[in-house]
C-alpha cells in the first residue's frame, strides 16, 4: 500500500469521569473555547484542531487522535487496512467518514477523511 497522505492531526480525545468538571477546567483554566456540546461530550477548539470530551465510567480507556487524511483517501485507507488484516471500524460522520485502526500496544489511531466543504 502506498503511504497514507496525512494532512495532520484533525483532533485529541479524552474520556472523562465528570464532564462537568473537565469542560471547566479546559475552559476556566486552560482558557479553551467549547465548540460544542451534547449530553455526553464537548469539543474545544484548539487552533485548528479540536480538543474532544466523553463522559464514561472508565475514564482514561478510550482516548485517541485522529490524523486527517484527504476524505476521497479514507475508503482506500479502510480497505487497505482490512486487507492487512486489521477489524474494520468506521464511523460515518456529519462531515466525513471516520476509519479506526489499533497500534501495537492497543491505541486507537483515528484516519479521519473530512468533507472539504465541512
Amino acid at each position: 500500500m502506498d503511504n497514507i497522505p496525512v494532512l495532520g492531526i484533525e483532533e485529541i480525545a479524552f474520556e472523562v469521569k465528570d464532564l462537568e468538571r473537565s469542560v471547566a477546567f479546559y475552559q476556566n483554566v486552560i482558557g479553551l473555547s467549547l465548540r460544542s456540546r451534547g449530553p455526553q461530550q464537548a469539543w474545544f477548539r484548539v487552533g485548528q484542531q479540536s480538543l474532544a470530551l466523553f463522559a464514561t465510567d472508565r475514564a482514561g480507556s478510550g482516548q485517541h487522535f485522529a490524523f486527517l487524511i484527504p476524505r476521497e483517501k479514507a475508503e482506500q485507507a479502510r480497505r487497505a487496512l482490512v486487507a492487512q488484516g486489521f477489524p474494520e471500524e468506521t464511523m460515518q460522520q456529519d462531515d466525513g467518514l471516520s476509519v479506526y485502526v489499533r497500534d501495537p500496544d492497543g491505541n486507537k489511531i483515528e484516519l479521519y477523511g473530512k468533507r472539504s466543504n465541512a
